[in-house]
């Protein structure tokens, strides 16, 4: 016989159902129970086997099946032991360790001798496993962003999906100017979006009647994603991101475009691999910032997803492990966003023609590669019949600077013209206040350097332009910055132009900034205006003054924003005044504006008011409205405008009549009134996890899957239907045939057949000394008690239809099972 003691704190376990009848409500907050346990042998072997619970390194991995024999010596079920290690140690430690005469089952003396150090609490049963730091797998601490989500994608995107954004604004004009002064112009905007497995068909129309009635074609294409190789198709309107001396046309033509950015919105950019021999803290700073403190057991750790910022920053770690002296390393890394991981490679390939201009073809594409993690190159080109261009950028992220150079030669039918080029060099220290950020570029043009998209009427671009910026802050808030650029024109007169600004921030969110700017050229022409304005911001930061005074000129303005606190949406109130001092001889303007958001849609009124220097008066007066129809289980449901995907939440069968509670991973939790969907906007390719709730529905009835993870396609929309499931949660007495209670005995409730609504993984139970038990997550069918011993399974059944909690009342062991 074993003797051991359980210690218990039942008052301060939260159980998410109640483990006895709402009529019954023992009072055992606070309470520590010590109770006296005899495990009974089994007469085959001598050994008693019941679940313990397992902690690997301080956390609970859960619960092991474990067998003790009589002389005390412990074994653990050896498939459930490799699957809890598998988690930590790393593959090629798992797979050399022994694998032992007994394939079930493995002792603790060999666990200890594999090199781990297991303890047994014979009192709290419990057993505790450490981990040489060496075989650990490296543990991932993410220091920015969101961490990603691992569960399986639960919910597809629907085969099809249509949503249609509407615009529309009515405006009431007075001007003594126009032809007719008083006229009412009103815009109508519509933007279909059309998914039909992974191909989107979308584009935009809007119609007005000013000055003459009209429909303008916005855009329209065709997209579709090669997500394997991270590609999008495009035929229809194109917008493309331009490189080097790429002239921008608007294109109606077909591309093909890889972005690993589009698809990949939890990469991992930035990584540094720790290892540590001992528990240790760490401290995490960039640019003299506290980003993280972590607390760190031995082993391989990687920090991913530094934040660093444009620049040099400064990174340094603060390592104090036990009974060891404080490390400090320090580093700094030259980062820019525009830099291509190592190894990956973007590129870009497009046709077609500039709108309205069938008669001119244009094609273009560029490529980019990472070849190392500080330097990345490229090549482009661009050309039509006449004129092509081809060119080189790359750029370095060094120790002192991010530079980008930039070269390209012009041809004219396939004759090479000229050449173009540019230097750009930008260094700044976020973690370093007393250094300034400075800028440096330098291009030229070589006079019969063409760009295919340059018309021969428009005037010439400089031949030579220089241009540098300085910024410094200053610890007493104070922030100033120079820029300057000198051009060399191929006709007419050079220029330089320059900018100055300087803001001093003051207490109670008050702050003074002055610019100025000036130009001149080489044939005397000078102008020079300037700025002095003083703004105050309420601490909460729902109020913001301006007053500015316009150096040189004999005016004023004021400017003051609202944003009211209401809980439906959010509100913006903007108001302004131009022209001060008002008078007589010169222009004043007033303007009056208020918007609104909310989930369903997005609108506002706008008023202005202007006065010539004649003393014409003129007042224009707008109001708009934006919203989103979205069809999707037979029914339309509105939204502020969609410009990516949506997913729709819609209660079905016993669902309908109750209040749905939905909180995703990011953005607002929402409260859908009982037979109303939920719809929320979310990004394509990036997961997104949904937790349904019914926190008013009647005991045992819940959601069935409460987690939903989602990772929509491109302008996807994603139907998450949310169904109500009846589980019980029962009691019951277990005694033996002659009467007397099942002790102190343990096992699980197993699912007889199959089926959708029986739960198909195991449901643990305990009894206590009265024989009594409890389970909960249960559902209507038929279940077997099997106990860790070698009594005999006991078959309950749950009727259909049957919710909430149920007494099963006293269930006797048949004459086999009776006690030993």
């Amino acid at each position: 016989m074993i003797i051991v003691t359980l210690r218990s704190a039942s008052g301060m376990r939260r159980f998410d159902r109640p483990l006895c009848p709402p009529r019954f409500k023992p009072f055992w907050f606070g309470m520590f129970i010590f109770v006296s346990v005899s495990l009974p042998l089994t007469p085959e072997g001598s050994s008693v086997i019941i679940p313990i619970d397992l902690a690997v390194e301080g956390r609970r991995m859960g619960q092991i099946q474990t067998r003790i024999q009589e002389d005390g010596t412990i074994f653990l079920v050896k498939r459930e032991l490799v699957q809890i290690l598998d988690r930590i140690v790393k593959k090629e430690i798992i797979d050399s360790l022994p694998k032992g005469e007994d394939p079930e089952w493995v002792s603790l003396p060999a666990i200890q001798s594999w090199g781990l150090e297991a303890r047994f609490d014979r009192t709290l049963l419990a057993l505790s496993i450490s981990i040489p730091a060496s075989w650990k797998r490296s543990e991932d601490i993410l220091l920015s962003g969101n961490p990603p989500i691992q569960e399986p994608v639960t919910d597809f995107p629907e085969p099809s999906s249509l949503y249609l954004n509407l615009s529309s604004s009515l405006s009431a004009w007075y001007d003594p100017y126009l032809s007719s002064p008083t006229t009412f112009p009103v815009t109508l905007g519509l933007e279909p979006v059309l998914n039909f497995k992974g191909w989107v068909v979308e584009g935009a129309v809007s119609a007005t009647n000013y000055p003459n009635p009209e429909v303008s074609y916005e855009y329209g294409r065709i997209v579709y994603d090669l997500e394997r190789y991270r590609t999008r198709f495009t035929l229809g309107s194109l917008g493309l991101s331009l490189y080097g001396f790429q002239s921008p046309f608007l294109l109606e033509g077909i591309s093909l475009v890889r972005d690993y950015r589009r698809f990949e919105k939890d990469r991992i950019l930035t990584q540094k691999v720790l290892f540590l021999e001992h528990p240790a803290t760490v401290k995490v700073y960039l640019n003299e910032q506290l980003v993280k403190t972590l607390y760190l057991e031995p082993g391989q750790h990687r920090l991913l997803n530094f934040p660093y910022l444009s620049g040099v920053n400064d990174l340094k770690l603060i390592i104090q492990e036990e009974q060891a002296p404080e490390v400090t390393l320090t580093e700094s890394v030259s980062f820019d966003g525009r830099l291509q991981p190592q190894g990956e490679n973007s590129y870009s390939l497009s046709a077609g023609f500039p709108r309205w201009e069938p008669s001119h073809s244009v094609i273009q594409g560029s490529v980019l590669y990472g070849v190392t993690p500080w330097f990345t190159g490229g090549l482009y080109f661009q050309g039509n019949a006449d004129r092509q261009l081809a060119g080189l950028e790359t750029l370095f992220a060094a120790p002192l600077g991010i530079f980008l150079l930039d070269s390209a030669l012009s041809f004219f039918r396939t004759d090479v013209k000229d050449w173009a080029g540019s230097v750009q060099y930008r260094v700044s220290f976020p973690g370093k206040q007393n250094l300034p950020a400075l800028g440096f570029g330098v291009q030229y043009r070589g006079d019969q350097f063409h760009t295919p998209g340059e018309s021969v009427d428009a005037s010439p671009p400089p031949r030579w332009e220089v241009s540098g910026m300085v910024s410094k802050s200053f610890p007493f808030g104070l922030s100033v910055g120079a820029a300057a650029t000198y051009r060399i024109v191929r006709e007419g007169s050079n220029d330089f132009r320059a900018t100055f600004s300087a803001l001093q921030s003051l207490k109670k969110g008050v702050s003074l900034l002055c610019s100025i700017s000036t130009s001149l050229s080489e044939d005397g022409a000078r102008d020079t205006r300037g700025t002095l304005s003083v703004t105050v911001a309420s601490p909460e930061g729902r109020r913001n003054t301006t007053f500015s005074s316009y150096l040189w000129e004999d005016t004023a303005s004021a400017f003051i924003q609202i944003r009211p606190e209401i809980p439906s949406g959010t509100a913006t109130i903007d108001g302004a005044v131009e022209g001060i001092p008002l008078g007589e001889g010169k222009n004043s303007s007033a303007r009056l504006s208020g918007t609104y958001s909310s989930p369903w849609l997005e609108g506002g009124l706008f008023q202005s008011f202007f006065r010539s220097a004649q003393g014409d008066f003129s007042s224009r007066s707008t109001a708009q409205v934006r919203t989103a129809v979205v069809y999707g289980e037979g029914a339309f449901t509105f939204s502020k405008p969609i410009f990516d995907s949506y997913v729709l939440v819609t209660p079905i069968g016993e669902a309908k009549g109750e209040t749905l509670f939905v909180t995703p991973s990011t953005g607002t939790p929402l409260l859908a009134t009982p037979g109303s969907p939920a719809l929320f906007l979310v990004n394509s390719y990036e997961k997104t996890r949904l937790w349904l709730d019914t926190p008013m529905a009647a005991e045992g009835y819940e959601v069935s899957r409460p987690v939903r993870v989602l990772r929509p396609t491109y302008r996807s929309g994603t139907v998450v239907r949310a169904e109500i499931t009846h589980t019980v949660f029962v009691e019951g007495t277990l005694l033996y045939g002659d009467g007397s209670p099942v002790a102190l005995q343990g096992g699980a409730l197993i699912a007889i057949g199959e089926g959708e609504r029986l739960s198909q993984e195991k449901v643990y139970f305990f009894t206590d000394e009265m024989g009594i038990f409890q389970a909960y997550g249960l559902y209507p069918g038929t279940y077997e008690l099997h106990f860790s011993t070698n009594l005999p399974p006991v078959r309950i059944t749950i009727p259909e239809g049957k919710s909430g909690f149920i007494q099963l009342g006293r269930i006797l062991l048949s004459e086999k099972g009776k006690k030993d």
